[in-house]
């Protein structure tokens, strides 16, 4: 067990045996199941001090996710419905607990995916009824495409798409839901989503500013910032004070909506009762269950919409399952979360919800809560159903100025711009993608802003690939190694050149690599070109095929290819290629240096290759 109470994945021996060269056929079935199935990895170690760890930080997340549920339906395009971010919250804890590998992660509604939802299913935003068919076919077809690529082993794809990508869609989201709830702070009415139609619809509307949603908008936030600024500096120690501080801070957005539920019911209930802007009241219950009603067509019409949900998605949770992964001293397995985020999504189309993933700010509260295990969620979902169950009636008096201030808080630490000083100093190239990610995000849309910085990320890998960066050097008469000097500023004729691979030999390297060299004879005018391979370890057909062609053509020039530092399997290759009938291979710098000062005449007859010695 490590240090977190939670074993890791690498850590059970309970399946040793399965991998032994003597395996049977139920130890690799066995090893197989609880691969896909983790909760059999750490349910046979639980106990009561396990129990009690998990119990207290799924109350805990349980009490943050409520009013997160509530508020970010209103940014889903359900604002007269928020009974369908509850539901958003119900089958994540109970799912994961079975199929997750983190011990951290708690799936659920976020602001990233509302906002991703909020592009199909707010269709009418002046009503502020949703189309929640919409969300839940996107909850469906996202969770298909996650398991499909669960099951395929494809979560490495997720390393294709960059920080600065990542970064600059974050940032742009960040801005347009903050700015999508500040028409809520001002009690304005309906405004357009697109961010710059949102500004502009915001502004234009500042004079039916409501003065009671506005007081009671900034005194939410205010209320927020000190619970998070207390439980920041007066929250750690081990007294009882400390110990409220920090309740009350993890727990703020629940204290805000309480707080904010009582001073809305006094106004309901006086002659005042128009003066707050209410979530009034929406059907309680537990949420039905029933098919999502997928028809093929629904796949032309959503198909890109939920690859883009799918893959963010699978992205905002590993990102957050990692990092905490790292903090806890464990491992997870990414593969294995799209089974689990994409079977969340599937179980939760049925009962009328939209995508969920991991969230870092209750994954964040988890972890600072002791949470043991992935049960810690079962609470979680518990205290969701409870709240569906017995206290809907209630949420109706929260002002909607309250959940705007949860959102506006929740979102304000998404906009790193730390990071843009950091890449301005240490790679301005990341700029590139970061800027097209932030603006197309935030001016556009979110599927453009991300697959276009995605596929300028691309061709920068495709560009580094085809133009590695190769070292040059020139053999002097007086010295016995390389030295790295301009070609074209030498007063005299070097003995050679050489040129320092600087990738693996694959094909769209090759063309820079001839131009590199045919250039550097032509300067130099040298009678030896050294090849240095310390850095290749494959050399894939076109690399062989072009090596050959390089050799023939500085042999027709006078000029001997030697190669050095070539590692056993790439040599191999060479030979099978028939490129080491037209270059020397050698072990070493100093042999090869050796070998051309020795025999410095330009041999091509097969008699007279034999007598160089070669390694």
């Amino acid at each position: 067990m490590d240090r977190s109470g939670y074993e890791p994945l690498d850590g059970d021996t309970s399946y040793a045996e399965a991998e032994s060269p003597g395996a049977t056929l139920v130890g690799v079935v066995g090893k197989h199941v609880r691969n896909t199935f983790p909760i059999l990895k750490w349910a046979p170690h639980y106990n009561l001090q396990t129990l009690r760890g998990d119990v207290i930080a799924g109350l805990t997340v349980g009490l943050m996710v409520v009013p997160q549920a509530l508020a970010y339906a209103s940014v889903a395009g359900f604002k007269l419905n928020p009974q369908y971010g509850l539901y958003s919250s119900v089958a994540g804890p109970f799912i994961y607990c079975i199929l997750g590998t983190s011990k951290d992660i708690t799936l659920g509604p976020t602001a990233i995916m509302c906002l991703l939802v909020s592009n199909v299913a707010a269709a009418d935003t002046s009503s502020g009824l949703g189309d929640i068919h919409k969300a839940v076919l996107l909850s469906i077809l996202s969770g298909l495409i996650q398991l499909a690529m669960g099951i395929l082993r494809l979560g490495m794809i997720v390393e294709f798409i960059s920080i600065p990508v990542i970064s600059g869609f974050t940032s742009a989201a960040a801005i347009t839901i903050g700015m999508g709830q500040v028409k809520h702070i001002l009690g304005e009415g309906s405004v357009r989503r697109p961010f710059l139609q949102c500004v502009q619809d915001t502004f234009q509307k500042i004079g039916e500013t409501r003065t009671w949603d506005l007081v009671m908008g900034l005194c939410c936030i205010v209320l927020l910032l000190c619970l998070q600024k207390l439980k920041t500096k007066y929250g750690n120690g081990s007294s009882m004070l400390s110990r409220t501080l920090w309740l009350m801070g993890t727990a703020r957005n629940a204290v805000l909506a309480i707080i904010a539920g009582l001073v809305g019911y006094a106004v309901k209930s006086s002659r005042h009762s128009n003066a707050l802007l209410l979530v009034g009241h929406f059907p309680g219950g537990l949420p039905p269950f029933e098919s999502p009603g997928l028809t093929s067509s629904d796949f032309s019409s959503l198909g890109s919409t939920a690859v883009v949900v799918a893959l963010i998605g699978f992205l905002e949770s590993i990102a957050i399952g990692k990092a905490f992964a790292r903090q806890n001293a464990y491992e997870i397995d990414a593969s294995q979360e799209l089974i689990a985020i994409g079977t969340t999504n599937i179980f939760s189309s049925f009962i009328k919800a939209f995508p969920a993933t991991g969230s870092f700010s209750r994954t964040a509260v988890n972890a600072q809560s002791g949470v043991r295990t992935p049960a810690g969620g079962i609470l979680t979902g518990m205290v969701v159903l409870f709240a569906l169950r017995f206290l809907t009636e209630y949420f109706q008096y929260i002002p909607e100025s309250a959940l705007g201030a949860i959102i506006i808080t929740a979102v304000a630490h998404m906009f790193d711009y730390k990071i843009v000083i950091r890449m301005w100093h240490l790679s301005r190239w990341d700029l590139v993608p970061w800027t097209v990610s932030f603006v197309l995000c935030l001016c556009l849309d979110i599927q453009y802003g991300v697959t276009s910085a995605v596929g300028l990320c691309i061709l920068f890998l495709l560009y580094k690939a085809a133009r590695p960066n190769h070292e040059k050097m020139v053999l002097m008469d007086a010295t016995d190694h390389f030295v790295d000097v301009d070609i074209e500023a030498l007063d005299e004729q070097p003995e050679g050149c050489m040129l320092r691979f600087g990738s693996n030999l694959l094909f769209p390297a090759m063309g820079g690599i001839k131009d590199t060299v045919t250039s550097a004879v032509k300067k130099s005018n040298c009678r030896a070109f050294f090849f240095d391979f310390v850095n290749v370890h494959i050399v894939d057909f076109s690399g062989c095929q072009s090596l050959l062609e390089l050799a023939q053509s500085l042999q027709r020039g006078n000029v001997r290819p030697i190669f050095f530092n070539v590692r056993p399997k790439v040599q191999e290759l060479l030979e099978h290629a028939g490129v080491t009938a037209h270059a020397r291979i050698y072990s070493s710098e100093t042999a090869a240096i050796q070998a051309a000062r020795l025999y410095p005449e330009f041999e091509t007859s097969a008699a007279a290759l034999q007598k160089i010695p070669m390694n």
